[in-house]
Order: C-alpha cells, then structure tokens, then sequence
C-alpha cells in the first residue's frame, strides 16, 4: 500500500464528495494536510409491485478525515472539527481527527501504529504549502523501531485489569445488583478499550465515556463496531447497556450473558491487536532470536 494523492480510482459518487469537502475544508480552515482513511459505503436496494418506480436505489457513505492544522493556528482542535462539520454540512457524512502538525511529527518516528499508515496509505486531500515534505522520512515497513517499555506495560495493565474485572464478575453474578454488575461491566470495556486506543492512535483515552472510546477506536479498527453493531433493536438495546451511563432495575438474562460473552470476546480480539502491532513485542522477539544465533 501506498500514499494516494489521486481520488481517480474510485467512483463518481466519492470523487464528488470528495472534491466537495476539499473545497469546503480549505476555504473555511486553511489546515496543512487533509487524508482521507476511511470510506464506509452502503447501498440499499428496494423492489416494489405497487409503486411506478418498481426499482429504487440508495447510497449512503461516511469519509473519514484527519485534519492536521498548522501548529501556530489559532483554531483550538475540537474547534476546529466543528467548523469543518457544520461547513460540509448533513448532506455528506464524515467522521473527522484533527491534530496540530507538531503531532504528526513527533508520532511518525516512533512508528505510531495510526499515523505510520496514514502517512503510508490514506488518500492525500489536501498538501498546503507541500507540508508533507516537512515530515521526515519514515523508516522501512520491515524495520523495527520498538515502542516505549511504559507504553506497553501501559497497555498490558488495561488489559489484565478488564480481566480481573470480568472474572469478579463472573464470580459475584447473581449475588450483586444489576447496577453494581452493569457498571463492571462498563468498566472492563472502558479498559480494553483504552488499550485499543493506546495501541492504534498512541494516545491516553482519559475522562472517556464509552460511547466516546466506541467511537475513537472506529477510526482505525471496525473490531468494537462490529461486536456492537446497533443495527436492530435487541442490538441497540446492548448498545445502549454498554454505553449509557444511567441505571437500570433490571438486565434481561438474555441480554446479559450476550453483553458479557461480547466484551470477552472483544478483549481477546484486543489482545490479539496489541501483539500484532506492538513494534516492541517484535522488537523483542528479534532481539531473542539474535541472542539464540549468537549462541
């Protein structure tokens, strides 16, 4: 894979879009970079006897943007995201990061897992005083450049703390209330996922409902949008379990054990991640491996 700094491979539809949300984007903001990462496209199809147009088709699409302003821009991060939103407008969806150059910068040395394959794979919007030369030259994909031990220790502690929390759970369900196992509950996911965020963007997700980290992590892995996917109502009904501060009188036991089979389930999937992309895990394993040669 490579940087893209063309849209002609995709189609009309997106090439639109597109251009449109260029457009809009550098009149309004003026930001160094703008990568496309992301599109999520879905179609619907509706056939029909009874109406005079027996065939009708939709298309809906959500762009992922990161937008990476000017360091000495006056224009505050989240700030800058609303502007951004409110100029596109509803007709065209997005999903937007916005950082300061200075980020960027600092993260793509240290081979930060979201940044390295922006830089290596997204779609190049917009290049505003050719800033993307200012960033310095990554290092091979095959070499290894190995996060910091505390950042891994970091990860680690998030995930075998969800897993004391689950096994607790585990333990003390039916004996607790259904508030005291909900807010557990929550809390093992607001962990594993803090990890996934750690792992994927490189940074702290503190102070973060879930429904805030659910929607950090769809900027680099579709793996907790796909476990908790609320598109029926039994779906969204654990949607809304997972994500809504609130209490409840009860938790259907149906409900319950799906919740809890599906947090499981996704802190593996987590797990698996971190050792996937942990550049210090194979920055160790090389590192055995050379002591075994040398041997």
């Amino acid at each position: 894979m490579k940087l893209h700094q063309s849209i002609s491979h995709l189609t009309k539809q997106e090439q639109t879009d597109l251009r449109y949300i260029v457009k809009t984007i550098s009149a309004g903001l003026q930001p160094a970079l703008v990568f496309c990462f992301g599109i999520r496209l879905s179609q619907q199809l509706r056939r029909s006897c009874f109406t005079q147009k027996r065939r009708n088709e939709s298309h809906h699409a959500v762009y992922d943007l990161l937008i990476i302003l000017h360091d000495n821009d006056t224009l505050q991060e989240d700030t800058a995201a609303t502007v951004a939103q409110r100029m596109i407008g509803d007709a065209i969806k997005t999903n937007m990061l916005v950082h300061r150059f200075s980020v960027m910068k600092e993260k793509l040395p240290q081979m930060n897992f979201f940044f390295s394959w922006m830089h290596r794979s997204a779609i190049l919007l917009i290049n505003r005083d050719n800033s993307l030369s200012q960033l310095l030259p990554q290092k091979k994909k095959t070499d290894i450049l190995p996060v910091s031990k505390e950042t891994f220790v970091t990860i680690k502690e998030g995930l075998d703390k969800a897993k004391s929390l689950l096994a607790a759970i585990q333990e003390q369900w039916p004996s607790q209330s259904y508030d005291l196992t909900l807010q557990t509950i929550r809390e093992a996911a607001g962990e594993i996922m803090k990890a996934l965020i750690k792992t994927g963007l490189g940074y702290e997700a503190r102070n973060c409902s879930v429904a805030t980290m659910i929607k950090l992590t769809e900027n680099f892995s579709d793996m907790v949008s796909v476990l908790f996917p609320g598109n029926t109502a039994e779906e969204r009904q654990l949607y809304l379990l997972l994500t809504e501060a609130g209490t409840v009188d009860e938790i259907p036991g149906a409900n319950w054990g799906i919740l809890l089979k599906r947090i499981k389930e996704l802190k593996q999937k987590v797990n698996d991640y971190v050792c996937k992309n942990s550049t210090l895990l194979k920055y160790v394993r090389q590192e055995n491996k050379t002591e075994e040669t040398a041997g």
